[in-house]
């Protein structure tokens, strides 16, 4: 029994992972590994409604597009193993109860540090303290601060036409992105500039498109009040509670009782 709009719905599917796939080949931000995954499940689904498709319908590049992705993550597993040295330090225990001693390189945080990790989130990856990380930012002259690339003007305004001209509907969120996957940073206000000076119009229709939060209205006292409990303490005999007037946003009432039925 054949299902039009199933199948319809499958092919849409299956066209928006190829778009994908496609976009992020282009950008050079594609994952081997994870892009394989999406292209088997896209073929799996195809298999189930080729008995609804038409003969003269094309559905051979199944198999080629996979074994390209295959040879693809040959390399790509060998360039994973070179490149994981940046991310590992060497460990060295002095003594029989002091912590390792670690030894992490000007590259490497050089590399933390142009990818946006903070000092807590390097020192968090590497498994060391905070204070370390930042005395070596400091005795290398390195700050996360300084995580921005430094292009000039006239560059980045390249950059985002040929983006552009790629993505027209675009916004800042997205070039951000598309950005960051060619290892420019950039603060977001010089991103908004060169999309009003590229494109006013489409700026000024992404900003009317934009939803806008719903006012929180309530008519009187009393008119509505807005409950919570809070159960982690429960093991302790702790269960709390509260309420708090919606109109004047002041606690009508925050106990703690020993029993939950008694909430």
């Amino acid at each position: 029994m054949a299902h039009p709009e199933a199948v319809l719905t499958t092919l849409r599917a299956i066209k928006n992972t190829l778009s994908t796939l496609e976009r992020n080949f282009q950008d050079g931000s594609i994952e081997i590994h994870n892009s394989y995954r999406l292209l088997q499940n896209a073929k799996t689904n195809f298999d189930r409604i080729s008995t609804e498709i038409p003969e003269n319908v094309k559905y051979h590049c199944f198999p080629e597009l996979m074994s390209v992705f295959e040879n693809e993550g040959i390399s790509d597993t060998q360039s994973s193993i070179n490149t994981c040295g940046d991310f590992v330090v060497q460990r060295r225990r002095e003594g029989q109860f002091s912590l390792p001693w670690i030894s992490v390189s000007r590259h490497q945080l050089q590399i933390f540090v142009s990818r946006g990790y903070t000092g807590k989130r390097i020192a968090e990856h590497l498994g060391c303290l905070v204070s370390y990380i930042y005395k070596r930012l400091k005795a290398e002259g390195l700050s996360p601060r300084d995580k921005y690339s430094n292009i000039t003007d006239n560059k980045l305004d390249t950059e985002v036409k040929s983006l552009h001209s790629q993505y027209p509907n675009a916004g800042a969120e997205m070039m951000n992105g598309y950005l960051r996957a060619k290892e420019i940073f950039v603060q977001r206000q010089r991103i908004h500039m060169c999309l009003n000076s590229i494109d006013p119009v489409s700026s000024a229709g992404q900003w009317a498109q934009v939803i806008n939060r719903r006012s929180y209205h309530v008519p009187s006292p009393n008119s509505m009040w807005h409950m919570d409990g809070h159960m982690k303490l429960i093991r302790w005999g702790f269960v709390i509670h509260g309420a708090i007037d919606g109109f004047s946003r002041l606690y009508k009432e925050l106990e703690s009782k020993q029993q939950i039925f008694l909430v």
